[in-house]
């Protein structure tokens, strides 16, 4: 018979674990006080339910994702309805690999149309085409409508200009090359 060590349950004569961080619902906790707990809860919940019910909403309604919307979106809005594919991931806040995903599924949709640049081989442009321009508006419209049922209908109107304050804050400092100010 081969020995296992002592029972879990077995006293042991071993030094008690140094001192580390304190326990928090079982859980080791550094620094954050219950109500940042509380915060950061919420938000990340947020960030769970908001997107996958809107995407929902979006796939049911027009077969396209948030990502699609961002791009179809951002295209419309550009001068020209185009944008150099690295301008283009840089305004959605995704890889330029993925905007190359999403842009070959929306030409292939007929809704975007991926031209090469005549000043330098290396760049590509997205265009919108005029499938794209008139599809963009109807998912829009259904983005809209999504995202007012799952959070700005949530968020009475006095909320509004702080949350903004702070989400606008936040998304500055996590794009700061330099990240938040020490």
């Amino acid at each position: 018979m081969t020995e296992r060590g002592p029972h879990p349950t077995a006293t042991s004569n071993a030094a008690p674990p140094s001192q580390g961080p304190t326990l928090r619902g079982g859980l080791p906790s550094l620094e954050l006080n219950p109500e940042e707990v509380a915060l950061l809860r919420a938000f990340h919940r947020v960030l769970a339910i908001v997107p996958r019910e809107v995407e929902a909403d979006m796939l049911r309604e027009h077969e396209a994702n948030i990502n699609d919307f961002l791009v179809l979106e951002q295209l419309a809005e550009a001068e020209g309805r185009r944008l150099k594919m690295s301008t283009l991931a840089d305004l959605t806040a995704l890889t330029v690999s993925a905007i190359t995903r999403i842009v070959a599924r929306l030409e292939h949709r007929t809704w975007v149309l991926r031209t090469p640049s005549s000043e330098d081989r290396r760049t590509s442009w997205a265009v919108l085409t005029p499938a794209g321009t008139n599809v963009v508006a109807e998912i829009c419209v259904a983005y809209e409508r999504s995202i007012r049922r799952h959070l700005l209908d949530l968020v009475l109107p006095q909320e509004r200009d702080g949350l903004r304050t702070v989400l606008e804050r936040v998304a500055d400092v996590g794009s700061s090359p330099t990240g938040p100010p020490v």
